[in-house]
């Protein structure tokens, strides 16, 4: 009895070479043919397992690279109609809270600050109960920079841009000099 060559390769081994694939491509600096296998072949894969928490995730890299491209209003569709609600489903706090941040930027980039606000002051303290520091002092500082930028709020934008300085500070990041140089900027 011979035995046959083993040629079926698992659906979710191919799924993660084109996830590493697209990932090795985006680095190139290639995101429109990274964006391709992500959509056509690793996405698709993700749906025939029926790994929704996959399927979310390969969702939010598809809207990276459209977000990259300027296709906002398609980013923000799968951000808030194809990834939130897995997150919102699975109940995992921490995809949901990064998700709505990234939904935040978009709004911001549409020159809709009034809902990129409201976002970014919600998941604050969810960030904070989670013990992220680095997500919390990214979103302070992308509110802060929202309220600076309107004029409305300043003292707001001083007391996050403070606290977001100090846990750099602590975690002893390169951002630390960054934001203190936008405190000194604002003193003046």
């Amino acid at each position: 009895m011979t035995k046959k060559p083993i040629t079926f390769i698992d659906d979710r081994a191919l799924a993660k070479h084109f996830s590493q694939q697209a990932d090795s491509l985006e680095l190139e600096g290639n995101i429109t043919e990274a964006l391709q296998i992500r959509r056509e072949k690793e996405l698709r894969l993700h749906q025939k397992n029926g790994d929704q928490h996959a399927v979310a995730i390969t969702q939010g890299k598809i809207a990276n690279i459209l977000q990259i491209q300027g296709q906002l209003d398609q980013a923000l569709r799968i951000r808030s109609e194809e990834e939130l609600p897995v997150y919102e489903q699975l109940g995992d706090v921490r995809s949901i809270s990064i998700t709505k941040d990234q939904i935040a930027d978009i709004y911001f980039q549409q020159n809709r600050e009034v809902e990129a606000i409201t976002i970014y002051e919600a998941i604050l303290p969810i960030y904070e109960k989670l013990g992220d520091k680095r997500a919390l002092l990214i979103a302070q500082a992308n509110l802060a920079f929202i309220y600076l930028q309107t004029g409305e709020n300043l003292e707001r934008a001083r007391q996050l841009l403070n606290s977001a300085l100090q846990a750099a500070q602590e975690m002893q990041i390169p951002e630390a000099a960054q934001i203190e140089e936008i405190l000194r900027q604002i003193a003046d």
